[in-house]
């Protein structure tokens, strides 16, 4: 049996330098597509504020946006 790491594919993920919550934002967002369910899933209390907030911060953004390009 072998073992393998499930973090492994998303290692591109690394080079944004990216805070725990701005991470799990991020690959909630790219499951959803939704800001407030995203901003939920990353453990922010005003989803409906934070989650447009974090979208509006450039890193995230760009990280979004190299995220969808891996997906599609």
């Amino acid at each position: 049996m072998s073992t393998t790491n499930p973090l492994k594919h998303m290692e591109w993920l690394d080079k944004f330098d990216l805070k725990t919550r701005q991470r799990s934002f991020v690959l909630a967002y790219l499951g959803s597509g939704n800001t407030a369910e995203a901003a939920e899933t990353a453990g922010d209390a005003q989803t409906s504020v934070q989650g447009p907030r974090m979208l509006g911060n450039v890193r995230i953004a760009e990280t979004v946006t190299t995220g969808r390009g891996r997906v599609n």
